[in-house]
């Protein structure tokens, strides 16, 4: 899987798409050290990879997010990567949603990059100005304290 992903352009299109397909299987799986790599995997994928397999992100958004929920800090980061890496057009303003939702657990030990990766996702998807504002004043109210100051000044 790694000489796929590492050889970009000189691997056939089918053997990459059918790569970036079982790596989206092994999220599912039980066994935590093999959802650990395939996450690790997803979150090295590349716009090329990606083009194979549009869908991606919506296919397994639930399994992305339930990786959230994980005890591991590791599978946790490893997910918030994956997702930031993946997320599209088409997905962004679930994403953008669930990832405020998750921000409202309490989750302190990702909670900053976890804003970081919210705000940018925010920017760079956003369906119009009200819609970018009203999710960074709910990062402010969810995650006052992990906000950047940067973040302030952007919006005001």
């Amino acid at each position: 899987m790694k000489l796929v992903l590492m050889y970009d352009q000189y691997i056939d299109p089918e053997i990459r798409s059918d790569t970036v397909k079982l790596l989206a299987k092994f999220i599912a799986v039980k066994e935590p050290n093999i959802r650990y790599l395939a996450l690790e995997l997803l979150s090295r994928l590349k716009p090329i990879h990606l083009k194979c397999q549009p869908s991606l992100m919506k296919d397994n958004l639930e399994n992305l997010l339930g990786a959230l929920k994980e005890k591991d800090i590791s599978i946790r980061k490893t997910a918030l990567d994956s997702i930031f890496t993946l997320c599209n057009s088409e997905v962004a303003g679930e994403v953008v949603n669930e990832l405020l939702d998750h921000l409202q657990a309490n989750d302190y030990e990702i909670m900053e990059e976890m804003v970081l990766k919210v705000a940018i996702l925010a920017e760079k998807f956003a369906i119009n100005l009200n819609w970018y504002i009203d999710v960074i004043i709910k990062l402010i109210e969810f995650a006052g304290d992990y906000v950047d100051e940067d973040l302030w000044f952007r919006v005001a």
